[in-house]
C-alpha cells in the first residue's frame, strides 16, 4: 500500500503537463521546457564571483523579495510530504524525481541536489523549493518583468546583462505548473488541475486580470492563496440572508459569494471546504442532535481514479445554504460555519502511507506533513444565533 500511496501522490506532479509549445508565447514555452537545462559553468567576469542559485544570494540585493519568498508557500514546496515520497525512490531514478521536481523544485542543479541527498551526502538546493533562479534564471541569464520606474543605465549591469519580459506579468507564465496540458491527467473529462483554464473562462480572465494581480499584488513576491484566511476572507464573503423562528421551527440561510476568486473555487482536489449547521446546548457544547452539512470540493478516491464528487464553486457564483428543523430539547442556539481545510486531501494521504513500514526512509518526514496537515484548517465565517 506504501508503494501505491507513493505512487499516486507522485502522480500529482507527473501528470501536471504545462502547456504545450504551440499553446504558449515562444519565450515561454522555452523558457519552461522540461525538464530544464543545467545552467552550464558561469561566465567569466568578477561580477559572477559571488553569485550562486541559493535565494539567499538573490536576497543580498533583493531583500523584500526575498523576505516575501521566504514565507511562502513556494520556499516549502518541497517540504516533507513531496520529500518523503521522494526519499523512498533509487537515488538514479531521475525520471520519477522529475515527477515531482518538474514544478516543486524545477531546476537541474535542484534534480542533482536531491541525488546526491539520496545517496547520503547532505541536502542540497532542492530543499528551498521554488528558488528563484527557478522563474529568473536560465544559462546564467537573469530575466523578469519590465521594470515600472526605469532608472538611468548602471555599470556594470546588474548580472552582466538583464532581460526584460512582459511574459512575467502574464497568466501563461504560472499555467507552467498550474495547469494540466491537454494530454494531463483527466477525471470526467476534466484535468486534474485546469486552473489557468478556469481563469480564461472567468470575467477576470476576460479583462486580462492576471494570477499576479491576487497572489503577487504590487509584485510581493507572497504567492498567497487558499492556505491564507485573511486572502479568502476578502474573496469570498458569507453573510446571513434570512432568519426566522416560529413556535418550535428555526431556520435560516446564508449566502456564500466567490466574489474574487479567478478559478474554481476551489481550485485543486486537495482543499475542501465545509458548511455546516448544528445545535449548542447553553453552556456552547455542541448537541448530539443532526444539523446540516455541504461540502465545497472536488472529491477524488486516492487513487485517483475516481471522481466522488464536484460541487465547487464558479468564479462569481453565488450559493445559498438553508437550513429548517425543529429547536431540539436543550437547544440554545444554532450555529453556522464555513471552515476551510486546504490539505484535506493530502492528510487522507499521508495517513494511508504512514500504515505502512515505520522503517521506509520517507516515513518520518511524512509524518511530519501529517502532523502539519492537521493545523493549516481556518474558519472561514462563524455565527451563532440565541434561541428563544
Amino acid at each position: 500500500m506504501v508503494a501505491t500511496t507513493t505512487f499516486f501522490l507522485l502522480l500529482l506532479g507527473f501528470l501536471g503537463a504545462p502547456l504545450g509549445a504551440a499553446q504558449t508565447p515562444d519565450f515561454l514555452s522555452q523558457h519552461w521546457q522540461r525538464p530544464l537545462k543545467d545552467m552550464g559553468p558561469k561566465p567569466p567576469g568578477k561580477s559572477f564571483a559571488d553569485i550562486s542559485l541559493e535565494p539567499e544570494s538573490c536576497g543580498q540585493c533583493h531583500p523584500l523579495q526575498y523576505a516575501d519568498w521566504s514565507t511562502s508557500l513556494h520556499a516549502s514546496a518541497l517540504g516533507p510530504g513531496v520529500l518523503g515520497q521522494l526519499q523512498d525512490l533509487p537515488p538514479a531514478d531521475q525520471e520519477s524525481h522529475q515527477a515531482c521536481l518538474r514544478c516543486h523544485a524545477p531546476l537541474a542543479e535542484q534534480s542533482k541536489g536531491l541525488v546526491v541527498e539520496l545517496l547520503g551526502q547532505g541536502p542540497g538546493l532542492h530543499r528551498h523549493g521554488v528558488v528563484c533562479a527557478a522563474c529568473h534564471v536560465r544559462n546564467w541569464q537573469w530575466s523578469g518583468p519590465p521594470s515600472r520606474n526605469p532608472s538611468p543605465a548602471v555599470s556594470p549591469s546588474p548580472h552582466q546583462g538583464f532581460e526584460p519580459k512582459a511574459e512575467f506579468s502574464d497568466a501563461a507564465f504560472c499555467s507552467a505548473c498550474h495547469q494540466f496540458g491537454a494530454e494531463g491527467y483527466q477525471l470526467n473529462g476534466k484535468p486534474l488541475e485546469n486552473t489557468y483554464q478556469e481563469w480564461k473562462e472567468s470575467r477576470f480572465g476576460q479583462a486580462n486580470q492576471p494570477c499576479q494581480s491576487c497572489h503577487m499584488p504590487d509584485r510581493r513576491h507572497l504567492f498567497k492563496g487558499i492556505h491564507d484566511a485573511a486572502l479568502v476572507k476578502k474573496a469570498v464573503p458569507v453573510q446571513r440572508v434570512g432568519w426566522q423562528v416560529r413556535g418550535q421551527r428555526v431556520s435560516g440561510a446564508w449566502e456564500i459569494h466567490s466574489a474574487q476568486v479567478g478559478h474554481r473555487f476551489p481550485t485543486y482536489v486537495t482543499p475542501e471546504v465545509v458548511v455546516q449547521v448544528f445545535w449548542l446546548d447553553a453552556q456552547g457544547k455542541v448537541l448530539p442532535v443532526l444539523g446540516r452539512k455541504w461540502l465545497i470540493a472536488r472529491v477524488v478516491d486516492l487513487e485517483q481514479g475516481r471522481e466522488l464528487s464536484d460541487t465547487r464553486m464558479f468564479p462569481g457564483e453565488k450559493r445559498v445554504y438553508s437550513f429548517e428543523g425543529p429547536q431540539p430539547q436543550g437547544a440554545a442556539a444554532l450555529r453556522f460555519e464555513v471552515r476551510v481545510d486546504p490539505d484535506a486531501y493530502y492528510r487522507r494521504l499521508y495517513r494511508q502511507y504512514l500504515k505502512g513500514s515505520p522503517e521506509s526512509l520517507g516515513h518520518r518526514a511524512i509524518q511530519l506533513a501529517y502532523d502539519a496537515s492537521k493545523k493549516s484548517a481556518y474558519l472561514l465565517f462563524a455565527e451563532t444565533l440565541s434561541l428563544p
